[in-house]
């Protein structure tokens, strides 16, 4: 059923199922919302296929927002910004491979290692989203690259429901990124940007929501890490890894209260913060170090235990050490609501990125119970090249995988023609990752290939990562066309994934030059 046919029986049943909410939001932040449209059909799914379960965080969300609890910004008017997404990042609590054996440093700090950007300002914008995923990145490339991001650009061009300062995480920043090179358009005919693009092109503005649109990507990103949740207090080696790794770590936690004057939570005199009582997330900022020997003492509150994360704010020079504060270990929020590393490639590396999802993964697709599953794309190759990487997003870490690329596959079914390139492997962490082939595979213009993924996803029944439509958060997302994204539970059987979601495309790219 296609958004024309909606009908006003089906958005009576809308607005009952979420109450208030579709009432609330039933525009687009001040923007008219598209026509009314379906979400994916349950009744329409291939026998035994299931969606993943929403994320409790962001039904939360909605419901608050609807009920007016949702603030971005402080009681003394400083930024927030963080929201949940629908698709919940790093499911699941397997730990990823990390070298357990190494011994870590008793402190560790970027700043003295030249490896994060200065500190900015994201004023009374709740942009700190964009602050956080791009000072990640940023880090990442240090000291080779010393350019500033654009993080205007990115608050402004992600084209999700929220507006510039409505807030943001981990999906919007992913898939703005990941979509370097598109040409399409969304639901509403508006061109999809993408970035990073430099901090000259766009340069910030707190009050601004208008961007330039001839600003370009100056770097490719193609890999993001979904790092794990902590499963406890003391939980910290999979984070203090990957600041060791990839630099300055994105994570999302919540803040209270004011942050001029001590609470029960921020000392100003020691620029510490600590909560033990209230779980959630409404801030991001990057991780750039630790002390495991920061008194517990230093706190308004005092924690269990000694020990803090060092962390860069977007508040401005003016606020906590220079820009900085300490959270302590014990914190409720740190590190358990949404943690990642962007990284990021030369421009040069492929020319071309072949792609269905511009809004990222919103969903998993799978049979409950079985950890495998298949997902393809049928792409038309738009000049002549050489088929160089593929990507995809899983949300769960050890993901295993075995990638197919075939040519000229007839009809429907994307596992047919001639298999040309076969690769396999598994990644340690969730996240958005790009796997260069073993062997390429040369294409011709007008020719069609295929991409062909075997998702293995141990401990978890929902394998095959997947855009969807999702109300009140992407509702720009464009149809996607018949005929291009499938899903499979063999491998042999294909359903076309737009028989049951317009919206709907797997997760996965292609890379040529």
């Amino acid at each position: 059923m296609k958004k024309s046919q909606w009908t006003i029986a089906l958005i009576i049943l809308l607005v009952g199922s979420l109450g208030a909410v579709g009432v609330a939001l039933a525009e687009r932040d001040g923007r008219a919302m598209a026509a009314p449209r379906m979400e994916a059909r349950p009744s329409q799914f291939p026998p035994g296929l299931q969606q993943a379960p929403r994320n409790p965080a962001f039904t939360q969300y909605l419901q608050d927002r609807a009920a007016g609890k949702v603030v971005m910004r402080t009681p003394d008017g400083r930024g927030l910004g963080y929201v949940p997404p629908p698709q919940r990042l790093s499911r699941g609590t397997l730990r990823p491979d990390l070298p357990q054996a190494m011994a870590l440093p008793a402190s560790y700090d970027l700043r003295t290692l030249g490896k994060v950007a200065p500190v900015y300002n994201q004023g009374a914008c709740g942009s700190c989203w964009s602050f956080a995923s791009l000072e990640s990145l940023q880090s990442y490339l240090l000291p080779g690259y010393t350019g500033r991001l654009s993080e205007n650009h990115l608050k402004n061009l992600h084209d999700f429901n929220w507006d510039c300062c409505a807030g943001g995480n981990t999906t919007l920043s992913t898939s703005y990124l990941a979509r370097w090179g598109t040409t399409a358009t969304d639901y509403d005919g508006n061109t999809i940007y993408s970035g990073p693009v430099a901090n000259y092109c766009d340069p910030y503005s707190a009050t601004s929501c208008t961007s330039p649109t001839t600003c370009t990507a100056v770097k490719h990103v193609q890999t993001v890490y979904f790092l794990p949740l902590k499963q406890s207090l003391t939980d910290n080696y999979a984070i203090k890894n990957a600041v060791m790794t990839y630099g300055a770590i994105y994570a999302a936690f919540q803040w209270e209260g004011s942050s001029s004057v001590k609470t029960p939570w921020w000392n100003p005199a020691t620029s510490s913060y600590y909560d033990k009582y209230r779980a959630g997330g409404n801030h991001a900022v990057t991780i750039i170090g630790w002390d495991d020997t920061f008194a517990k003492t230093n706190f308004s509150t005092a924690p269990a235990g000694n020990g803090a994360w060092i962390v860069r704010n977007s508040w401005g020079t003016s606020w906590g050490d220079a820009g900085d504060f300490y959270v302590s270990y014990y914190d409720i929020n740190m590190g358990h609501v949404e943690n990642a590393a962007f990284t990021a490639q030369w421009v040069g590396n492929y020319k071309k990125n072949y792609m269905y999802d511009y809004f990222g993964m919103e969903s998993s697709y799978g049979w409950g119970t079985d950890t495998i599953g298949y997902g393809a794309n049928i792409f038309t190759a738009t000049a002549a090249g050489t088929l160089k990487a593929v990507s995809f997003w899983t949300p769960i870490a050890g993901t295993q995988f075995v990638a197919k690329i075939y040519v000229n596959p007839t009809a429907g079914n994307p596992a047919s023609g001639t298999l040309k390139s076969t690769l396999s492997g598994t990644v340690s962490q969730a996240g958005y990752f790009t796997k260069v082939l073993t062997t390429t595979v040369p294409i011709t213009n007008g020719q069609k290939f295929s991409v062909v993924i075997k998702f293995t996803t141990p401990g978890d029944g929902y394998p095959i990562p997947a855009q969807s439509w999702v109300p009140y958060f992407n509702d720009a997302v464009p149809l996607t066309p018949a005929g291009v994204s499938f899903i499979s539970h063999d491998g042999t059987t294909w359903t076309d994934i737009t028989a049951y979601d317009d919206y709907g495309a797997v997760n996965i790219h292609a890379f040529a030059n």
